[in-house]
């Protein structure tokens, strides 16, 4: 390619016309009043008498070139792709596409971009439009050399057309000896071996800018397993060097065919750690102590109510000889695997070599366990306590646990306001309380109120003249949305004790309602009932065969949750083949 040069293709389609009506007398040009930015202006300085401004009526132009063409004629109707192709649909399908005359539309300005005219003069939808009339040939350059050959193309073809321009400079990358222009043809601009991109007009410029990126070297970090234990291999040799922790937070890649915030991302940041041990007993303990750990955090800071339990072998880790796993259950009826720890007994210690030398002098494998949550801890923290009007965050997880706001009118009652609001602050602050003063005075009142109520801010003081007046102060609760006229004197300690309270109904709530939702069933009629109508946890007999258990998840896409780790016996029978079954595991749908 020579060096590079940027003109928009509208400019080529107005020095086309001026080359071509030198050859051609028969080629005739209309505008709609808009001849300096299509670029027909060039023709018409250059032939005026075959040069028609038709004023601002596309739909007028389009009956004028349609009877043009019927005298032999050649006629180019030229306006921006929003009004040729739009404002004049009707008479450009009845009166030219219908009886397909040979009119060519030069429509330019298509394609969004940045520009003097703004959206309301450019459009995508024009291709779609004229793609609909019969025998239409739509046509869209990717540049200069590309907008000339496409105008000439248009010439020499019987039968209307319809060409596409852009108001924006592109790079030229037509610009070859050997380039050749064929209606109804593609070409490969850059060749490639592992993605396609197809683009068409100004879109190719940016296209070619993917592919560049594209080219670079991309180093998706192989999974943990693989780095931590290539590590352990050089790290670990003896008994003494056992056992081994390592904790990171990492940014990791998983492929997710559909998204959602928080739940299912393709990038999530995960806390993990990979544990190597001298025995087995050793590995189990530490699984149990991180899913215990994972399980406090989750009740008592987040005040989700879990579930405890293992997974069943087609849920569990890969790798993994047992995955113990926290549920919980959203407002919506799904569950959500809140967090795992695996068990992965020597499975990795075999595939990467990693033994050690035990006290009696004898090379053994060692036994490791992973464990890790992810930023899917935050849709659970919002899904399990929010509602319409916002977040509502336990108090120990609230950035801020009090907002105190002031109520006045002009200077000297903020300043009154905002006095006693700091000496409020300051006493909480002092009992370990994370307390904001919102004293901006460029927002209202009742503006703060709504911002803070859509962050869930626990405790909402406002405090205005008549508080001031009579000792008192406005408290608003975000969990249960009341508000109280309360003492200033006793403040502190009431609303200490009222944090607590709330992390309590908080996590009460959640746990009635997730108790609410785990229902009992022995039929398969029950379980599609319930399923499909309440959802929840379903808590039914399950023959323990990964077949049974891949057969219900693909009639109902229910999957078992977890075995409860105080899972009771109880003979019954299979929901869904009727086999015998020792106690009862736990069915949802989830994310």
């Amino acid at each position: 390619m020579s060096e590079v040069k940027k003109i928009a293709t509208r400019e080529g389609y107005g020095n086309a016309l001026v080359e071509i009506g030198k050859e051609n007398p028969n080629l005739v040009v209309l505008d709609a009043d808009l001849a300096e930015a299509t670029k027909t202006g060039m023709f018409k300085k250059a032939f005026p008498d075959r040069f028609i401004d038709c004023g601002i009526a596309e739909c007028n132009m389009a009956g004028v070139a349609a009877g043009l063409s019927l005298t032999g004629k050649i006629p180019f109707m030229s306006s921006f792709a929003m009004f040729a192709a739009g404002r004049a649909f009707e008479q450009v399908r009845n009166s030219i596409g219908y009886r397909h005359l040979n009119v060519k539309i030069g429509a330019t300005h298509a394609g969004i971009t940045v520009g003097e005219d703004g959206a309301s003069h450019q459009c995508n939808e024009d291709i779609a439009l004229m793609r609909t009339i019969p025998g239409m040939v739509v046509m869209c350059p990717a540049d200069d050399v590309e907008a000339r050959a496409a105008v000439r193309a248009a010439i020499e073809h019987e039968g209307p057309v319809y060409i596409r321009f852009g108001r924006a400079a592109v790079p030229v990358i037509n610009d070859k000896p050997d380039y050749k222009f064929e209606i109804g043809k593609g070409t490969i601009v850059k060749e490639g071996t592992d993605v396609t991109i197809v683009a068409t007009g100004i879109c190719v410029d940016s296209a070619l800018g993917a592919a560049a990126k594209l080219e670079e070297e991309l180093i998706v970090r192989p999974t943990s397993e693989t780095i931590i234990w290539n590590t352990y291999k050089n790290w670990i040799h003896s008994y003494r060097d056992l056992p081994i922790l390592c904790n990171q937070w990492a940014n990791v890649m998983r492929w997710e065919m559909r998204t959602r915030l928080f739940l299912r991302t393709a990038e999530f940041l995960w806390q993990e750690g990979h544990t190597a041990h001298a025995t087995k007993e050793e590995a189990l303990e530490e699984t149990v102590k991180m899913l215990n750990v994972y399980a406090d955090f989750a009740e008592n800071v987040m005040a989700v109510p879990v579930l405890k339990g293992v997974k069943t072998a087609n849920e569990r880790f890969a790798g993994a000889l047992e995955t113990f796993c926290i549920e919980a259950l959203m407002q919506d009826g799904k569950a959500l695997q809140a967090g795992t720890s695996h068990f992965l007994g020597q499975n990795f210690a075999k595939a990467f070599d990693v033994t050690f030398m035990n006290k009696e002098n004898k090379q053994e494998l060692v036994w490791a366990t992973s464990w890790g949550v992810s930023t899917r801890l935050m849709g659970a923290l919002i899904m399990a306590h929010s509602d319409n009007n916002g977040l509502v965050l336990p108090p120990k997880l609230a950035p801020t646990q009090v907002v105190i706001v002031p109520i006045y009118k002009g200077e000297e009652q903020l300043a009154a306001a905002r006095a006693k609001m700091n000496e409020i602050a300051d006493a909480l602050k002092a009992k370990g309380v994370r307390v904001k003063v919102d004293d901006r005075d460029n927002v209202r009142a009742g503006f703060k109120f709504a911002e803070y109520e859509l962050k869930g801010v626990p405790v909402r003081l406002a405090l205005g003249q008549r508080d001031l007046a009579n000792g008192t102060i406005e408290l608003a609760r975000r969990d249960t949305l009341t508000k109280e006229t309360v003492s200033q004197e006793g403040l502190i300690d009431y609303i200490v004790n009222l944090l607590d309270e709330q992390q309590k109904n908080i996590f009460q709530k959640a746990l009635d309602y997730r108790n609410s939702m785990i229902t009992k069933v022995d039929t398969w009629e029950e379980f599609v009932e319930v399923l499909n109508n309440k959802g929840g946890f379903i808590s039914a007999h399950w023959d323990g065969t990964p077949e049974t258990e891949q057969a219900i998840k693909e009639a109902t896409k229910a999957t078992i949750r977890c075995i409860p780790l105080d899972v009771e016996p109880e003979e019954g029978k299979c929901i869904f083949t009727g086999k015998p079954s020792p106690y009862r595991v736990l069915f949802a749908k989830s994310y």
